[in-house]
């Protein structure tokens, strides 16, 4: 495996998929010293040499004794190692809430959270709503609010307002105005993979401050409303259409309110009950 250390490789903390990794580093090798995924199997010791050509191909998946096979055959220092088991277990996971979590372990690596920085913020945008809410407040007049008036409007502590200027500013969402801030047009661009994980993270957030309505304030603060409904597949779609239609319009009608007094947050949750055709 000498040969490995003769051509420079992909960093591994530039990767969120362990399996683009294995594939940019054999790629190079590819080229430089007719290395195949076929031979690296038969090296590190794989019974079956198209089993690596599988893992690439998304046809199989590596166990924990197959991936350090690999991280050894790439020569992986043990930091590298620990880290592409993180990345294996954030990549393989089928359980959202196991995914999540595994996703939350790449970034305790500094390497990782530095080479993703934006995927890092976009994540911390995602999983508090607060600064999803500060986000609009800078739109309004709150825009040149002290962070206490902040943190009072929002019902938060000063340090989560802190923190949450450092993360829409490191993103762009935001911008010096005079004393304050002013809220800028955000451009979110993610993986979908990645995006899946903030966005279900970004639901969890406000259906639970939803919940927390339901007690906290009275029926004339608010409006909860339920519909239970029997469809088929194509009116599903158009239910699902016209929601979203509803989204767009109300977007387009109000977003620009010139005197806006409250921030207000529109859930919808459209979901199966139970399958009539079995």
């Amino acid at each position: 495996m000498g040969e490995l250390n003769e051509h420079p490789k992909p960093s591994i903390y530039d990767f969120v998929d362990y399996r683009e990794f294995i594939h940019a580093t054999i790629s190079i090798l590819r080229i430089r010293g007719k290395f195949s995924a076929r031979k690296f199997a038969e090296e590190v010791g794989f019974k079956s040499c198209g089993y690596m050509t599988m893992v690439l191909k998304r046809q199989r998946n590596l166990s924990t004794k197959s991936a350090q096979k690999v991280a050894d055959g790439l020569t992986l220092s043990k930091e590298e190692a620990d880290f592409f088991h993180k990345l294996v277990a954030f990549n393989q996971s089928q359980n959202p809430a196991t995914k999540d979590k595994a996703y939350q372990e790449l970034f305790f690596c500094k390497k990782f959270k530095s080479s993703r920085q934006v995927d890092a913020d976009q994540y911390e945008f995602f999983s508090h709503w607060s600064i999803v809410a500060l986000l609009e407040a800078f739109g309004t007049s709150l825009g040149q609010a002290s962070a206490a008036d902040l943190a009072q409007a929002l019902k938060v502590d000063v340090q989560d307002i802190e923190h949450g200027i450092e993360v829409l500013s490191r993103l762009k969402f935001i911008e010096r105005d005079g004393m304050g801030w002013r809220k800028l047009e955000p451009t979110l661009e993610t993986e979908p993979f990645i995006r899946n994980i903030t966005v279900r993270k970004f639901h969890r957030e406000m259906i639970s401050k939803a919940l927390d309505t339901i007690d906290t304030l009275p029926p004339s603060e608010r409006e909860l409303g339920s519909l239970t409904i029997s469809l088929s597949e194509a009116n599903f779609d158009e239910v699902k259409r016209r929601i979203f239609q509803f989204h767009q319009d109300l977007n387009a009608l109000f977003s620009e309110d010139p005197n806006p007094e409250k921030i207000y947050q529109l859930n919808f949750q459209f979901f199966p009950l139970a399958r009539v055709k079995v």
